[in-house]
């Protein structure tokens, strides 16, 4: 027992002391728990050398992970993110796995082996990617939406391929034979999951509901409770957590139930992510370090050619389809749990596993660099390989009162005032799917580049009264204040920020006003407190609000972002 407790103590502590080193050079978290199992494992210092308890552990940090992944599962988000975004996911998921399996067998892995590696090197991380993002403020950008729409595609290829591992056998079955038996002992799966979910998972919860110790206590064990039906089942007991998070994720409850899982959740994917380490070998790295290299390359520049191409093709200009595919090159966590549950299974060796643990240490390096110095990259990239601007699309008629850059649904209530007030207006834009959408309801719009100066020289800002742009990232609203004030010293310009100290520096850099949506948002909530007393004008706010939401949707700027 003391043992045990030493075991757990000294991994937290290693965790959380190479955390704190992980946060103060702007790392993933990640990062400093795999670097903390090396330290601590039996291959460097063996502070702990019996790592039995610590995978045990980790399996349950496995578990807690795909549970809250399932209860968080929204497909109808997958819908919303559209074809084109759908077709890049599967097409990256294709090519990227296609040419992962050539290399590996081209290192001398078997067959089982390559298809754990081309897996492995197939999905990106949707932890780092949404984290990183997240700080720059580009979640709400186009290329930012694509990620969260490849990210999505991959998730749930991921989950296919976890169901998937228990029925593959290294006799070499067939990929196919095997993929219609897990599909049909998965429907059964999921119908015994969707009849509990039906009939005793409601009865459950509204008693449970009483006491919020009864409650954590139910989702615990509904947790456990189909990790063993999907073990009788022949799938994997993480699975089963998975599906139990998938039938809780429309229970009103929800929210509650997360709230108190998350921190096991995170106590136990902490210990996961240490155990990875303690898989690093010292001895073993000299006749690793090629193969780390070429794969690391191979998803650092792969999975960015990849996104980038199928963007294009999708008709994405250059500047969108490259930033959506530079933050791809990384390994994921579920790579990551697909390799400690191949070993589980007997398919791959336990070496496989502490090769793409450190490429996943590389790759999630790269890409923090990546995602800070996009611009600067893109540049490069364009400069170097002289990368053509996109076909630009300019209305004839030259001269608007107000040039509108983005059209989102900040930018569809800021182009229905200025309608009203009878200005005439222009709308920028770089998404080819807004441009016709624009072009069907007759609004002058023009298509291209708005990070390329030249672009912007074209939409003939010198004889525009007022230049607004409700773009959120920085960079591209400080061009816009730029290159407008050379041309027209007097205008005004109006810009959007998610991000304060950018709105400051927007403010210095000579923006008459910086629109910040929650603080707007704040202003208007605030002032209908004021009348929240005087019934007949909630009413009618209400109905000219549910109005505008019709208006919105019917303008195609109804779906999440």
């Amino acid at each position: 027992m003391a043992s045990l407790l030493f075991e757990i103590g000294i991994v937290i502590i290693f965790a959380t002391v190479l955390a704190y080193v992980a946060r103060l050079i702007k790392q993933p978290m990640i990062l400093g728990y795999i670097i903390a199992g090396f330290i601590a494992g039996p291959h460097l210092t063996g502070v702990i050398s019996s790592t039995e308890t610590i995978d045990l552990l980790s399996h349950l940090g496995i578990a807690f992970v795909l549970f809250i992944v399932g209860m968080e599962m929204d497909l109808s988000k997958l819908r919303n993110s559209g074809i084109k975004t759908t077709a890049i996911g599967l097409g990256q998921v294709a090519f990227t796995g296609g040419a992962g399996y050539c290399l590996a067998l081209l290192f001398g892995f078997s067959a089982m082996e390559s298809l754990y590696v081309a897996a492995a090197l197939t999905l990106s991380s949707t932890m780092v990617i949404i984290k990183l993002l997240s700080d720059r403020g580009s979640l709400d950008t186009l290329y930012g939406r694509i990620i969260i729409g490849i990210l999505l595609v991959q998730d749930v290829i991921a989950i296919f391929l976890l169901a998937l591992l228990p029925n593959l056998e290294a006799s070499g079955s067939s990929i196919w034979g095997l993929a219609v038996v897990s599909v049909a002992k998965g429907a059964l799966l999921f119908l015994a999951a969707y009849l509990a979910a039906k009939i005793v998972l409601p009865a459950l919860l509204n008693f449970s509901a009483r006491s919020t110790e009864m409650l954590f206590l139910s989702a615990v064990s509904w947790l456990f409770a189909f990790s063993f039906l999907a073990y009788a089942f022949g799938y994997s007991a993480e699975i089963g957590a998975f599906i139990a998070g998938l039938t809780l994720a429309g229970s009103s409850y929800k929210l509650e139930m997360m709230s108190r899982i998350r921190t096991l959740r995170d106590f136990f994917a902490t210990i996961f992510f240490v155990s990875l380490g303690m898989q690093i070998a010292l001895p073993s790295l000299g006749s690793m370090i090629v193969p780390i290299l070429a794969f690391s390359a191979f998803i650092i520049v792969w999975n960015t050619l990849v996104v980038t191409g199928l963007a294009l093709l999708a008709g994405y200009n250059k500047r969108i389809s490259i930033m959506a595919g530079l933050p791809m090159g990384q390994v994921s966590e579920f790579s990551l749990i697909l390799l400690v549950l191949g070993v589980s299974l007997g398919h791959i060796s336990g070496s496989l596993p502490a090769l793409i643990i450190i490429v996943a240490a590389i790759t999630i390096t790269s890409t923090t660099y990546a995602v800070k110095y996009s611009e600067r990259i893109y540049g490069f990239i364009c400069r170097t390989f002289r990368i053509r601007s996109v076909p630009e699309e300019i209305p004839s008629e030259k001269k608007f009162d107000v040039v509108l850059c983005g059209y989102n649904r900040i930018a569809y209530g800021i182009f229905r005032k200025l309608k009203n007030l009878r200005k005439s207006v222009l709308v920028a834009d770089f998404d080819p799917d807004v441009i016709n959408r624009l072009k069907r309801l007759r609004i002058p719009c023009a298509y291209g580049d708005l990070m390329g100066p030249e672009f912007i020289e074209k939409l003939n800002v010198a004889g525009a009264e007022m230049l607004v742009s409700t773009l959120p990232g920085y960079e591209e609203n400080q061009l816009l204040i730029r290159e407008a004030k050379k041309v027209s010293p007097d205008i005004r310009i109006i810009v959007t920020s998610n991000n304060v100290d950018s709105a400051l520096k927007m403010y210095q850099n000579g923006a008459n006003y910086v629109i910040f949506p929650q603080l707007l948002g704040g202003e208007r909530v605030a002032e209908l407190l004021e009348k929240f007393d005087h019934r007949p004008s909630l009413a009618k706010r209400k109905f000219d609000h549910v109005r505008e939401l019709h208006l919105l949707k019917k303008a195609g700027l109804g779906q999440p972002l």
